[in-house]
């Protein structure tokens, strides 16, 4: 469920949030596609030269005992998207494991939220990376921005004291950027 309020904080009511789309998480390495993060991959390995599990770094295998099937799948996609580094300074099993579970999770996420899970979110951020080494800019087809139209206020005048009164409301509610 989703709140639906007036732009004043007025008439909030919930309504039904619209169905999620489900995106299969590609399994590296694998055939078979999982329905979720938490999925397991079922189907026997492309013929790689090298798997990602075997591609893994000796501090992550040495985790392998405390992390879960699918924490293994976002490694070894990791791993495969040449993002080993991360896992490189890893303590121990049994030390920070609270830490590696919150990274996992944190994966999970963007993996679930970014179009085209991780893999699209580091293709992306190594063609904007490539594209700021080479001194391009990325936005030089946006013709311009506009900025909207405002009120500019003098701090204790009538309509700043009006705007400023508990009456208005939301400020609770309101947020500031």
């Amino acid at each position: 469920w989703a709140p639906s309020c007036a732009a004043d904080g007025s008439n909030c009511r919930e309504r039904p949030r619209p169905p999620r789309p489900t995106r299969p998480l590609a399994c590296p390495g694998r055939t078979a596609s999982c329905s979720s993060t938490a999925g397991a991959c079922s189907r026997a390995p492309l013929s790689m030269a090298t798997t990602p599990a075997a591609m893994r770094p000796a501090s992550l295998v040495a985790n392998e005992a405390v992390l879960s099937p699918a924490q293994l799948v976002l490694a070894d996609m990791l791993v495969a998207l040449e993002q080993g580094h991360l896992f490189e300074a890893w303590a121990p099993a049994g030390t920070d494991d609270d830490k590696k579970a919150a990274f996992f999770a944190r994966a999970a996420k963007l993996n679930d939220s970014y179009p085209g899970g991780l893999e699209a979110y580091i293709t992306n951020a190594r063609v904007l990376l490539s594209a700021s080494s080479a001194n391009e800019n990325p936005m030089k087809d946006v013709e311009s921005v506009q900025i909207p139209i405002g009120k500019s206020l003098d701090y204790g005048s009538p309509p700043d004291d009006k705007l400023e009164s508990p009456r208005v409301g939301g400020g609770a509610r309101g947020g500031f950027v």
